[in-house]
């Protein structure tokens, strides 16, 4: 293979080798002559790079930490939206439930208002009915429009009622007498026999209060 001019040149070769030879020598002068310098420079390097490496170390355990951090506050914002939840079914349960309660007493009021309106305009009727004289019939109870047990069926019966058994009827009819504290004992029986329509006794006293049957 032919060579190019320049390797053909011994004045140019001989110049290059020598550079290269200068260059060998000075290189082998340095390691030679200063190889504490040469070590220090491998040291300082080694040095730096596992500085470098202890810092990214702690960089990543930072960025652990800080991930660690903020998976817990993930958590704690997903236990709160948890509790938020679970406050917001309470509440509606407790709204259910108190519309279900409130459904319940409106109803069981509309019942006893148009068992009492059944109940008392039946019992005007039986009142009238008594008035005529002979068998009595037994009024109804306001609360459950049943007959009233032990309600008398003649006058002596009537005349014969306890104060007790005057105040029980009382009640069943949920006349403002039945409280202890309205009416005697006497006025308490002329009551029941007005409200039954039983004849009436001369001295029957004037109501403090008004009869809610009429």
């Amino acid at each position: 293979m032919e060579q190019h001019p320049v390797f053909n040149d011994p004045n140019i070769t001989a110049s290059f080798t020598q550079t290269v030879t200068q260059s060998i020598d000075a290189l082998k002068a340095h390691i030679t002559k200063e190889p504490g310098t040469f070590k220090d420079d491998i040291k300082n390097v080694t040095d730096d790079l596992k500085n470098d490496i202890d810092d990214v170390r702690n960089d990543l355990k930072d960025v652990k930490n800080d991930l660690k951090d903020i998976k817990n506050d993930i958590k704690d914002i997903k236990d709160n939206i948890k509790d938020v939840n679970d406050n917001i079914k309470d509440v509606k349960e407790e709204i259910k439930t108190s519309k279900n309660e409130l459904t319940a007493r409106i109803d069981t009021l509309d019942q006893r208002f148009q068992t009492s309106i059944a109940t008392r305009e039946y019992n005007s009727l039986v009142r009238a009915s008594n008035a005529s004289g002979g068998e009595f019939q037994p009024l109804h109870s306001v609360f459950t429009n049943a007959p009233i047990a032990a309600f008398p069926g003649s006058l002596s019966q009537f005349r014969s009622l306890n104060g007790a058994s005057i105040v029980a009827i009382l009640e069943q009819l949920n006349d403002p007498y039945c409280k202890p504290e309205l009416g005697t004992p006497a006025e308490k029986r002329v009551r029941l026999w007005m409200l039954a329509g039983v004849p009436q006794p001369s001295s029957f006293p004037r109501n403090p209060v008004p009869d809610p049957d009429e």
